[in-house]
């Protein structure tokens, strides 16, 4: 029998112990969790995670954690496209992350540039997530990356905002699927 939902057998449930399976910069994967991950019309949980170094916030649900970012082109017009590497799935999922991603932008999360040598980029999960592209080495032969704290972080050789705040709101104006597993997701800047 597939296992369920923590907040569905326990709606009730405002707070549960837990091990840590897996965790890399800015997400956890917990042996079970109480939030509900959102989409189908719900929003997701939101809440705390506290380990014995702290806590942290969690405010959006990654649903395609691992998912590979296969090309990104930016116009000039405020709109945009992303190609990531999905399984075969509903792209109304990806339709549903807009409010998550408009939140973050409201969080003013902070962005910053990180460098990490060939050996430290290798040891880092996550951080080349890139199928197909990767930007170009420095002259030290570090890569440098882009993170937005608590939230991703992963290779990138283009600039970013110091904060998430200082874009404006986001629109999902179409998903596509082009061929197998990649999804092209076009966005518009809000007022575009």
């Amino acid at each position: 029998m597939a296992s369920r939902y923590l907040c569905h057998e326990r709606p009730d449930l405002l707070a549960s112990e837990t091990l840590v399976v897996d965790a890399c910069p800015g997400a956890v994967v917990l042996a079970r969790s109480a939030f509900d991950p959102g989409g189908r019309g719900q929003l997701p949980d939101r809440g705390l995670v506290r380990w014995t170094g702290g806590e942290v916030r969690v405010d959006v649900y990654q649903e395609f954690a691992g998912a590979l970012v296969t090309g990104v082109q930016m116009g000039g017009d405020g709109t945009a496209r992303i190609d990531v590497d999905l399984p075969p799935g509903d792209s109304n999922k990806l339709r549903a992350l807009e409010p998550a991603i408009n939140d973050a932008i409201r969080q003013e999360l902070v962005g910053r540039h990180v460098y990490a040598g060939p050996a430290e980029a290798e040891r880092e999960p996550g951080l080349i997530r890139s199928q197909a592209v990767a930007p170009p080495p420095q002259p030290d032969g570090s890569l440098r990356g882009g993170e937005i704290v608590g939230l991703d972080r992963q290779a990138c050789g283009g600039t970013h905002v110091s904060s998430t705040g200082q874009s404006p709101p986001v629109r999902i104006l179409k998903v596509d699927n082009e061929g197998r597993h990649n999804r092209r997701i076009r966005i518009g800047l809000a007022g575009t």
